[in-house]
């Protein structure tokens, strides 16, 4: 299989939103509003992973010079545990790195032990936790991403 990454359009919003019902709790899912937001965002980048032309997965970053944050990563469910989460979190990071960011921060809920196993072997490190960000006893830990200008 092929993968490429490229930028998401307003066509991409309907497996956009599938992965997200599919991926978090009623309360923690992105609208279309949310997303078309993050489309129309000239401070972001929102990339689509497709494999032989079909979309998998999708990043969002915003880019707030000198730094960055990593706002959300969705795979869809058939499509985990294959790369796809990787590669677009190594695009992500590029995009951002070529806008000139230097660090990059991103929240992750506690419990996410596959996106945290993931952001830990891309060398992010927790900073702290944030109590009851995703509601009630659901935290969050807050990651960092130094010094984006070196390879990763």
């Amino acid at each position: 299989m092929t993968m490429i990454i490229r930028p998401a359009r307003e066509a991409d919003l309907d497996p956009m939103l599938d992965w997200e019902e599919a991926s978090f709790e009623r309360g923690e899912r992105w609208s279309r509003t949310s997303w078309a937001s993050e489309l129309a965002a000239e401070d972001r980048d929102v990339l689509i992973a497709e494999l032989d032309g079909d979309p998998v997965g999708v990043i969002t970053v915003q880019t707030v010079f000198p730094s960055s944050d990593l706002h959300r990563v969705v795979v869809g469910p058939e499509w985990r545990r294959r790369g796809v989460a990787r590669a677009l979190v190594r695009a992500g990071v590029d995009a951002v790195r070529n806008r000139g960011a230097r660090k990059m921060l991103l929240e992750v809920r506690y419990d996410n032990e596959p996106a945290i196993e993931l952001y830990g072997r891309y060398g992010f490190e927790q900073l702290t936790v944030r109590k009851d960000y995703y509601g009630p006893g659901k935290d969050a830990l807050i990651m960092k991403l130094y010094d984006l200008q070196e390879d990763a």
